[in-house]
C-alpha cells in the first residue's frame, strides 16, 4: 500500500485532534469574572469651612449661629472681625466589592488565559495552563513533536519509548505506513502516527501525561482576521492572500446579520495618505470610522476618554483605537492601514466575507457571497463588493504579481523586504514563518514607483510581523534612524509591547491590575520609572495630588482640622494630631456642643457638661436655675469642673471656690 504523504496524514492527525479536543477541553469564550472585596480609604467630610466677615460686637449672637471668633485673621484696630465655620472631616475604611478577573484569566473581558509557564515552539496560551500548539508540536507546553523530515525512530507506543525495530531508523513517512506503528522521533522529538490518533484510550493516558496529538488544543475561544497595507489579508483560519480591490467590500459579517464590518481604502495616491476607512453594524449601532475620525450613531465623539453606550464600547491604547462590542465582536484600527477583526467562539461557522469562513479549515474560506469556493482571490473579493448607492465600482483583476509586473524593482524589493530573515527579526523566525510575510511585503514593495512610498510600504511590512511576534511573546527593538522611526511628544519613547494600563500619576500607587498585561500595545508611552501626568511625563515625585476636585502640585499643604497635609508622590501625609474642640454654654442658656451641633435646654438643675468616663480625670457640670422677670427661662448659676482631686467652682460676680474654700483671684 502506498505510504500517505505528509500533508495527508497531517489533515489526518489535526482533524481527528480537532474532535477530540473538542469533546474534552471545550474552553469556552465567555469572560470569567468573580467578585473581589477590597478595603479603600474614603474622605467623609462632615462640615465644610466658611468664612464671613461681621462686626466685633456680634461676637455671641454669630457663636451661637456656629461661627468661630478667627484672631489671626482679625485687625484688633478695626471695629470688623472675621469668623468662620471650621470643616469637619474625617478619614474611613470602607469595603468595596469590585468585579476582577477569576484565577487564572486576565485582560479587559477576563477572558484572555493566564499559563504559569511558557508555552514553546510558538504555542498559545488558551486556557488556564493550557497552550494551543502550532501543527506538528504537542505536550504541555508544545515541548514535543516539530519538524517531521529526517530520519528518526520508529515507535509502537505513543511516547516514542519502546522501538518497533531494533536499531531500524527511517523517516516519519515510512514510519506511520507500518501497522504497528504509533510515533516516530528522534533526541529531541516524538510526533504520533494518525493511526495512533484511533485509541481514545492511548491517547487520554497520552493527554493525562503530558504527550498528545499535534494540535490537540487548537480550538481556540476566538479567532482573529487581519488586513494591512492596501491588500493583505489574513483569514480567521489564517490563509494569507492579496487583494488589490478599490471598492468597499464586507470585511466580516455573521450570517445571521448580526454584525457586519466593511472596509474601503481611500486617498491611495501615495501609500503615507493611504488609509482604511471602516462602517461597523452592531445590531442597532453604526459606528463609522476614518482614521482619527469616529462617528457613533450619526454623533462624532472625541476619544480623549474612554467612551461607551448601547453595550459597545471604544478608546484609544498606544497607535490602535479598540471598538469591543457585548456581541462578542473586537476591532482594533491603527488609523492608517491596519486593522485586526477578532469574534468569540459563539460565530464558529458562521463568518462570510474577505475574513473567511471561521471554521479551522482554510480550504474553505475563499466562500463567495453565493456559496461557492472561488479559486482566485479576485473573484473572490469582488463577490464581497459592497457599491454605495449611485457608485460604479469596476471589478478588480486578477493580475500577476507585482515584482513580475516590474520586474525592475525586484532586486530592490529583495533586499528591503529580506530585513524579515535577519537581525532582530530573525529571533522570531523560528516561531512565526517570515515567509508569506516577505512575500507580501514584496508584493507591496514592487507597487509603488515612487522610493517615500517603497519605504511606507516596507516599514508596515517590518510592523505587521513585529506585531505579531510580540503577540506570541517575541519582543525586539527595531526602530531607528533611517528605518521606520517613529517619533514620540513631550518625553515619550516609542515601545514594540506596551501595557494596556500605561503607567500614569492617577495609577501610581495602585498594583497594576492583573488584565494589564493581557495584550502587547505598540506606541508612545512614558519611559520606566516615569509617569503621565496632563500629558506630559514626570518622576514619581512631581506627581500632584487632589482635594475637593482641585490640583495640589507636590510638596503642597493643606489644613484638615488641626492637622497639616502634604502632597508627596500623588498621596496626602498628613500628620496625626489630636485636634482640640470647644463646647459653648450662652444665654438663657444656649448650647453648643463640641461637633458644633446647637440646641437650647431650660432645665433647672445640675447637669454634666462632660466627663471623662474612662478614668475619671476630669468632670465638668453646670447648675442652672430660673431667672427673666417672666421665670419661663433658665441661667448658668455655677459651673464646677473637678479635676483629679482637685474642685474648682465658678459663681456669679467672679466668685470661686477651691475645694470648697472661698478663694480671691488670681489664685495660684
Amino acid at each position: 500500500m502506498k505510504a500517505p504523504s505528509i500533508p495527508t496524514a497531517a489533515a489526518f492527525l489535526v482533524a481527528v485532534a480537532l474532535g477530540q479536543t473538542l469533546l474534552t477541553h471545550n474552553v469556552k469564550a465567555e469572560p470569567h469574572f468573580c467578585d473581589l472585596t477590597v478595603t479603600v480609604p474614603q474622605e467623609e467630610e462632615i462640615t465644610p469651612r466658611e468664612n464671613t466677615t461681621a462686626p466685633c460686637s456680634d461676637v455671641v449672637t454669630l457663636m451661637l449661629e456656629g461661627w468661630q471668633l478667627d484672631a489671626e485673621s482679625s485687625d484688633p484696630d478695626s471695629t470688623t472681625c472675621v469668623y468662620f465655620k471650621p470643616a469637619v472631616t474625617q478619614t474611613i475604611m470602607v469595603e468595596e466589592t469590585q468585579q476582577g478577573c477569576c484565577e487564572g484569566w486576565e485582560g479587559l473581558a477576563c477572558d484572555q488565559p493566564i499559563c504559569t509557564y511558557t508555552c514553546q515552539h510558538g504555542g498559545v496560551c488558551s486556557g488556564p495552563d493550557t497552550c494551543t500548539c502550532p501543527p506538528g508540536y504537542y505536550g504541555l507546553k508544545c515541548e514535543w513533536g516539530g519538524d517531521t523530515s529526517g530520519i528518526g525512530t520508529c515507535y509502537t507506543d505513543v511516547y516514542c519509548s519502546n522501538a518497533a525495530f531494533s536499531g531500524y531508523s527511517t523517516s516519519y513517512e515510512v514510519c506511520c505506513t507500518q501497522a504497528d506503528a504509533m510515533s516516530w522521533g528522534d533526541d529531541s522529538r516524538c510526533s504520533l502516527c494518525p493511526q495512533a490518533i484511533s485509541n481514545i484510550d492511548d491517547i487520554n493516558n497520552a493527554l493525562s501525561t503530558g504527550f498528545a496529538a499535534a494540535d490537540s488544543h487548537s480550538v481556540h475561544s476566538y479567532a482573529t482576521c487581519l488586513t494591512w497595507g492596501r491588500f493583505h489579508f489574513r483569514t480567521f483560519d489564517g490563509r494569507h492572500y492579496s487583494f488589490t480591490g478599490e471598492c468597499a467590500y464586507m470585511l466580516a459579517m455573521d450570517v445571521d446579520n448580526t454584525f457586519s464590518v466593511t472596509v474601503r481604502d481611500v486617498d491611495c495616491d501615495s501609500a503615507a495618505s493611504c488609509h482604511k476607512v471602516l462602517e461597523m453594524k452592531l445590531g442597532s449601532t453604526t459606528v463609522h470610522a476614518a482614521g482619527h475620525s469616529i462617528v457613533f450613531n450619526g454623533e462624532q465623539i472625541n476619544l480623549v476618554e474612554p467612551f461607551s453606550r448601547n453595550g459597545v464600547s471604544l478608546k484609544v491604547l498606544g497607535d490602535f483605537v479598540f471598538l469591543e462590542a457585548s456581541l462578542g465582536v473586537r476591532v482594533k484600527w491603527d488609523t492608517e492601514s491596519t486593522v485586526y477583526m477578532t469574534v468569540m467562539a459563539e460565530y464558529m461557522g458562521k463568518t462570510r466575507g474577505l475574513c473567511g469562513v471561521y471554521n479551522y479549515n482554510p480550504d474553505d474560506d475563499f466562500k463567495m457571497i453565493n456559496n461557492e469556493i472561488a479559486v482566485y482571490p479576485a473573484i473572490f473579493g469582488n463577490s464581497w463588493k459592497i457599491p454605495e448607492i449611485g457608485e460604479h465600482c469596476p471589478d478588480s483583476a486578477a493580475l500577476p504579481h507585482t515584482c513580475v509586473q516590474h520586474s525592475d524593482r525586484e532586486q530592490a524589493a529583495q533586499l528591503a523586504c529580506g530585513k524579515l530573515m535577519q537581525q532582530p527579526f530573525d529571533s522570531c523566525n523560528g516561531v512565526l514563518d517570515p515567509q508569506q510575510f516577505y512575500e507580501d511585503c514584496m508584493y507591496s514593495y514592487c507597487t509603488w514607483e515612487n522610493e517615500e512610498d517603497r519605504e511606507v510600504a516596507l516599514c508596515t511590512a517590518l510592523t505587521t510581523y513585529s506585531r505579531q511576534c510580540a503577540q506570541q511573546g517575541i519582543v525586539f527593538n527595531w526602530r531607528g534612524p533611517g528605518l521606520c522611526e517613529k517619533e514620540c511628544p513631550n518625553g515619550k519613547v516609542y515601545v514594540e509591547c506596551g501595557s494596556l494600563c500605561p503607567s500614569t500619576c492617577a495609577t501610581l500607587n495602585f498594583q497594576q491590575e492583573p488584565y494589564c498585561s493581557g495584550d502587547c500595545i505598540p506606541g508612545c508611552e512614558c519611559p520606566t520609572g516615569t509617569y503621565l501626568d496632563d500629558g506630559e511625563c514626570v518622576q514619581a515625585e512631581a506627581c500632584p495630588c487632589y482635594h475637593r476636585r482641585t490640583r495640589y502640585e507636590s510638596g503642597e499643604t493643606i489644613k484638615q482640622r488641626c492637622n497639616t497635609c502634604v502632597c508627596n508622590m500623588g498621596l496626602w501625609t498628613c500628620t496625626e494630631d489630636r485636634c482640640a474642640s470647644t463646647c459653648h454654654i450662652l444665654g438663657d442658656p444656649h448650647f453648643i456642643t463640641f461637633d458644633n451641633k446647637y440646641f437650647t435646654f431650660q432645665g433647672v438643675c445640675e447637669y454634666t457638661l462632660v466627663e471623662d468616663y474612662i478614668d475619671n480625670k476630669l468632670s465638668i457640670s453646670v447648675e442652672t436655675e430660673v431667672c427673666g422677670s417672666g421665670g419661663a427661662v433658665t441661667c448658668a448659676k455655677s459651673i464646677t469642673i473637678t479635676m483629679y482631686l482637685s474642685t474648682v467652682k465658678l459663681k456669679r460676680n467672679q466668685e470661686v471656690t477651691v475645694n470648697g474654700i472661698d478663694t480671691v483671684l488670681p489664685y495660684r
